[in-house]
């Protein structure tokens, strides 16, 4: 079996592995294992804290929120999301 595989990093996906509490009292960005473990203030409704999950994970980054994209998870606190190439 022949498998392409680009030795270019920046055509490789990126996946970041996220754990989220809602509703906390303060907000924390942790990083463990390769895992992001966030708490943030927003319910978790109608993608209030989605957003500002993503959003932390971008300053995190240094990066812009729309270079991450939700892959899975949009319902759980388990999430998995692609960061996306600039070009």
């Amino acid at each position: 079996m022949n498998v392409n595989k680009t030795k270019n990093t920046e055509n490789e996906r990126k996946y970041l592995h996220v754990r989220v509490v809602t509703n906390a009292k303060r907000e924390t960005v942790t990083i463990r294992n390769e895992t992001f473990y966030i708490t943030v203030k927003e319910k978790a409704e109608r993608g209030l804290a989605n957003r500002r999950v993503r959003e932390l994970v971008a300053q995190e980054l240094k990066c812009m929120p729309n270079m991450l994209r939700l892959i899975k998870g949009a319902q759980t606190p388990s999430k998995t999301y692609q960061l996306l190439s600039n070009s």
